[in-house]
């Protein structure tokens, strides 16, 4: 039952990411996108899929809460004086901190 458990963490992302979470060509430095930012960078409304993470404990908190590396994510607005922000992944809308959001690349959609 234990083993189960755990079998069934791993696959949802609980834990440290594992490479299967993160894009074949992450490490690869001749990949130039021009249109990858970060998370916190984005305006109100701006729509953008998420590349990778650059803090591994902050991706695993991540991971968890749905913010998977593919999937499509906008913001839907700002709370004032840098408290944080809400975005919506999927049919979900997710709170995150500014400090989490600048841990977030994503690549612009248009």
């Amino acid at each position: 039952m234990i083993n189960t458990f755990f079998t069934i963490a791993n696959a949802v992302g609980f834990g440290k990411p594992t490479p299967q979470y993160l894009p074949n060509n992450l490490f690869d430095n001749q990949n130039t996108t021009d249109n990858l930012t970060t998370l916190s960078q984005l305006k109100k409304g701006e729509t953008g899929v998420v590349h990778h993470f650059t803090n591994d404990e902050m991706a695993s908190k991540l991971l968890t809460m749905g913010i998977l590396p593919g999937k499509m994510l906008q913001l839907v607005r700002r709370v004032p004086f840098g408290g944080g922000l809400y975005i919506k992944v999927e049919c979900h809308t997710i709170a995150v901190r500014e400090a989490e959001a600048q841990n977030i690349i994503v690549e612009l959609t248009h």
